[in-house]
């Protein structure tokens, strides 16, 4: 079963070769990851901030409730499903570590990899805690309601008023305040139109500058 899963796993990634463009994402990779030479010079040094950063936007993310709720699972996995527990956390340490080691420029979505562990674990959560409590059908609603409470909140805010969601500081400038996150390309094409009438304008950037007639 697994050696299928492993086959056809291949077989997706290989896909990705009959691309003409995959070549150039390959040639990046030194901008994104440290050569073997690297870490080995670089020791404990990037692994360890690394590791510290992505715990604490996976916290920040997750929001408390549900990173305390996914250790519970860690700990109802291993009591009632060790293998599955064992196997699971081994992945998810795997992918978690190699981006600790390897990872030059790392950004919170590369944790969504890990996010399909993390919610079999808060599965895991759930039952433990419905077994050990004898929880009913609206007590699960309950507590569902109210561990996601916070993850409610972000969503809500995100969907009906962008500028203020809770972004963790490196994701608010890709997503609010950086130039390649879109925000306010309305409004600055709109000022740009109205005063090109009485003349040049010019847009600039920390990199580049454009003139506009």
């Amino acid at each position: 079963r697994w050696l299928v899963v492993g086959v056809f796993a291949a077989a997706m990634f290989g896909v990705l070769f009959l691309s003409p463009g995959v070549g150039a994402i390959f040639s990046r990779s030194s901008d994104y990851a440290f050569t073997k030479t690297e870490i080995i010079q670089n020791g404990l040094k990037y692994p360890f901030f690394n590791t510290k950063m992505m715990i604490e936007w996976l916290v920040n993310y997750l929001s408390w409730p549900l990173a305390i709720l996914f250790i519970l699972g860690i700990v109802f996995g291993f009591k009632k499903r060790k293998r599955t527990a064992l196997f699971l956390l081994s992945i998810l340490l795997i992918i978690f570590g190699t981006q600790a080691i390897t990872g030059k420029v790392i950004y919170p979505r590369y944790l969504l990899v890990v996010m399909p562990f993390v919610i079999l674990f808060l599965v895991m959560a759930i039952e433990g805690l419905t077994h050990k409590l004898k929880l009913n059908c609206w007590q699960i609603a309950l507590l569902l309601l109210v561990v996601s409470t916070g993850d409610f909140s972000f969503d809500r805010t995100l969907m009906f008023d962008s500028t203020k969601t809770p972004f963790v500081r490196i994701d608010q400038g890709q997503y609010l305040s950086f130039w390649s996150s879109g925000q306010g390309i309305k409004d600055i094409s709109e000022f740009i139109k109205d005063n090109s009438q009485n003349g040049k304008v010019y847009v600039a950037r920390a990199d580049s500058q454009l003139e506009l007639s």
